[in-house]
């Protein structure tokens, strides 16, 4: 049955499954339940996507800038603040980057 809730299998293949591996007959009404559930698992799978890219882009934004910090540092021999500021970072983000720093 873990084969009606997978996203990799269309609606008209798992109506063929339910109709000849379980000997369901495939009425109107079931025909638009698993259409309905295969247009759920498509949305929640989108989403999840959406969501991890977001994430993911965030995550390497905020690396980015902790490698300029870091360089700065480095390279121009300037405190953690003076990098920040040289950035433009904003004041909300500091913190954030400043514990970043420190891990």
């Amino acid at each position: 049955m873990d084969v009606l809730l997978s996203s990799e299998k269309e609606a008209g293949e798992k109506k063929k499954i339910l109709r000849e591996d379980f000997d369901n007959a495939m009425t109107k009404t079931l025909e638009s339940e698993v259409s309905a559930m295969c247009n759920l698992s498509k949305g929640v799978e989108e989403r999840g996507i959406a969501r991890g890219l977001e994430q993911g882009l965030e995550q390497g934004l905020e690396q980015g800038t902790l490698n300029a910090i870091q360089n700065l540092m480095e390279s121009l021999k300037m405190t953690a603040g003076q990098a920040m500021e040289a950035l433009k970072i904003p004041e909300a983000d500091k913190v954030k980057y400043t514990g970043m720093l420190n891990k």
